[in-house]
């Protein structure tokens, strides 16, 4: 089958967008993948439009697919396995009780940072931590034994004049 010498010219706005719809739903690619191919087609046009090649930018009007975002993906237990084992490692205690509390809790960074020894409440079969989150929301978040463990390990080498939250961040 031969198909002659390629004009830009014979590039129109349908031709785009079915070449859009065929990449989504016979080859299959995702939102990324085809926007990806869509922005070249786009530059081209607007290298061809700035060269004097076509008269007007047929890929103006199409429209990029929207990216739907991604969940966050929960670990493994091996995953989660293999980086405790890396931080206690080549990390300090500090550094393995940040990573196990988050892990263990989901608390956010700046709730993690934001801890004060007074939020962190430490029974022995019980505990939890008092967190002021996004917007300033108050909530407690229950401790399993795993972070309680380690919680309780790493208040036991700190002074007691420091701050928790100094300490953690």
């Amino acid at each position: 089958m031969s198909y002659g010498p390629f004009a830009p010219t014979a590039i129109s706005t349908p031709t785009i967008t079915t070449y859009r719809s065929f990449l989504q739903t016979v080859v299959g690619l995702r939102p990324a993948s085809i926007n990806r191919h869509l922005v070249s087609i786009k530059r081209y046009l607007a290298w061809a439009v700035d060269g004097g090649l076509v008269a007007r930018d047929p890929s103006r009007v199409v429209k990029l697919i929207p990216r739907t975002p991604q969940p966050p993906r929960h670990l493994t237990d091996r995953e989660e396995q293999a980086l405790i084992a890396a931080v206690s490692q080549h990390g300090s205690l500090r550094d393995r009780t940040l990573l196990v509390v988050t892990l263990h809790t989901g608390l956010r960074a700046e709730e993690l940072c934001g801890l004060k020894r007074e939020y962190v409440h430490l029974g022995r079969r019980s505990g939890h931590l008092t967190v002021y989150g996004k917007r300033n929301k108050y909530r407690e978040v229950p401790l399993n034994n795993t972070a309680r463990d380690a919680l309780t390990g790493y208040l036991q080498t700190l002074p007691r004049g420091i701050d928790l939250s100094v300490s953690l961040a």
